[in-house]
């Protein structure tokens, strides 16, 4: 089983944007990974974005990207696979014309919205690019489960209508039902 928690929490060029909820969230679901569904704590990667963190651990674009593909080298077949991001969300002009609404849906890294960067989309990563990564995850797995909590996650994954999906509210069982499989 491997996990990807991954939580922007300040984005370091625009600082009136901070949340303060994403790094609590992504340990709060590490913990529930592993002590309620068995993940081992090595296979649980988490990107986040406060003051110490280190470098290779903060959730930078790259450091994003180097983590998705790495998911991806390590997943075989019948793994069961998790993405979760908790952060910015945003949304772009769509060049391509293959969005209804006219904008790409994106996430926010931590090193996004540098001045110096291209616009669009500025360091954003895409919903055509997170696409890409999470089509090579699942031919893996289909074993995949997706969690945008952030703006505009609509289209986040860009996953065809046709896509196999399951929504349903998961809990941590109860004391009295811990014991009892259901």
């Amino acid at each position: 089983q491997e996990a990807e928690p991954l939580g922007a929490v300040e984005p370091l060029h625009q600082r009136p944007l901070d949340l303060h909820g994403p790094a609590h969230d992504v340990r709060a679901l590490a913990g529930v990974l592993i002590d309620t569904f068995g993940f081992a704590p090595a296979n649980i990667t988490r990107l986040l974005s406060e003051q110490d963190t280190p470098p290779q651990r903060q959730a930078t674009g790259a450091n994003t990207r180097m983590a998705l593909q790495e998911l991806i080298d390590a997943t075989r077949k019948g793994d069961t696979t998790l993405l979760y991001y908790s952060g910015h969300g945003s949304q772009w002009p769509d060049p391509h014309g293959d969005e209804v609404d006219g904008y790409d849906e994106a996430i926010v890294p931590a090193d996004a919205r540098d001045p110096q960067a291209a616009a669009p989309p500025q360091g954003d990563i895409l919903d055509d690019e997170l696409r890409n990564y999470l089509v090579r995850l699942y031919r893996k797995s289909p074993n995949l489960t997706v969690v945008f909590d952030c703006c505009h996650a609509a289209t986040g994954t860009r996953a065809p209508a046709s896509a196999p999906t399951t929504a349903r509210r998961c809990a941590a069982p109860s004391a009295s039902s811990a014991s009892t499989p259901s």
